[in-house]
């Protein structure tokens, strides 16, 4: 039976998980990062170039 190495490192992170909840370690939260304020469009200018917090 041959894995790819990409079903080992799944395999091997999810024996990993399973381990710290065995011992009482929680995993730590799925951190999404708030989305940059380069993405509102009232940040940007007539031509779409995104200008920073000073309006440059």
């Amino acid at each position: 039976m041959s894995d790819t190495a990409d079903e080992a490192q799944a395999r091997e992170e999810r024996f990993r998980a399973e381990s710290l909840v065995r011992a009482g370690i929680k995993p730590r939260p799925l951190v999404i990062p708030p989305p940059h304020y380069a993405d509102d469009t009232a940040l940007a200018d007539a031509d779409g170039h995104v200008l920073d917090k000073e309006g440059r």
